[in-house]
């Protein structure tokens, strides 16, 4: 395979402060050289999560901690992409150069972007570059907060909350995949689109009458909550959720 031509520079977006979108630029940088552990991507699609609303505006202030308090100490903006691999470093045996991935990395707004290989997974013939990139933030969220932090089995009953958004609604799929009985909710224009997922029960997430259209008041308790959504406290998924059972939270504490 011929090696594919790397133009010098290239047109990436960025930010030199916190703000609103229109802090954000197009600029002209140079092409990120690799280090010997990392494989250089032509990037064909981003996508965008919580998260890069997060480090945008640099609220909440937690999110400055690690980001820089008073500017962003990156530049660059982005964190889910996918593409073709045009360059390896000299430690890497995979991915190979024409390979196409996906992953997660930093800087990803851009259109070409230096990630560690073991950053990068191979993307599906039949999966677009379009649907991969939104799979790794979201995905990824869904199944540590499903597998490794609510320790999942199947066969139990599980909530998830928030279930027509990107983690909620990876995490409605995984839990069904991983053989759970699934009951979701969601916004009311978002009930068929979620039904559509394969969950066994779908309930409105504005309905707290405390009677059958409620999810946090069916008959059966559940084993695991993922709560996703965080508009409920935290005392009705405590009743919600059977003894020893286990309510995972992703992104905020409810109020």
């Amino acid at each position: 395979m011929r090696c594919p031509v790397i133009p010098p520079t290239m047109r990436a977006a960025v930010r030199s402060r916190y703000g609103d979108p229109d802090v954000i630029e197009l600029r002209t940088m140079a092409v990120p050289s690799l280090q010997p552990d990392q494989v250089l991507v032509r990037v064909r699609a981003a996508s965008l999560n919580q998260v890069d609303h997060y480090e945008l505006r640099g609220a909440p202030l937690l999110s400055r901690l690690m980001g820089g308090l008073r500017r962003p100490k990156e530049v660059g903006l982005g964190h889910d992409f996918a593409g073709d691999v045009v360059a390896v470093g000299s430690a890497v045996d995979t991915p190979r150069i024409g390979d196409a991935v996906f992953g997660s990395s930093i800087k990803a707004l851009a259109e070409f972007v230096a990630v560690k290989a073991e950053g990068v997974v191979p993307k599906p013939p039949s999966v677009s570059y379009e649907v991969a990139a939104a799979v790794p933030v979201a995905g990824l969220t869904a199944l540590q907060g499903l597998r490794r932090h609510g320790g999942l089995q199947a066969g139990q009953r599980v909530l998830v909350t928030g279930a027509g958004g990107g983690v909620g609604g990876f995490g409605a799929r995984i839990a069904k995949a991983l053989g759970a009985e699934v009951t979701a909710t969601t916004r009311s224009w978002n009930l068929e689109r979620v039904r559509a997922m394969g969950v066994d029960r779908v309930f409105d997430s504005a309905v707290h009458d405390g009677g059958d259209r409620d999810a946090l008041s069916a008959p059966d308790r559940y084993d695991l909550v993922l709560d996703v959504a965080g508009d409920r406290p935290m005392a009705a998924l405590a009743r919600a959720t059977r003894p020893h059972g286990t309510i995972v939270i992703v992104g905020r504490c409810p109020e």
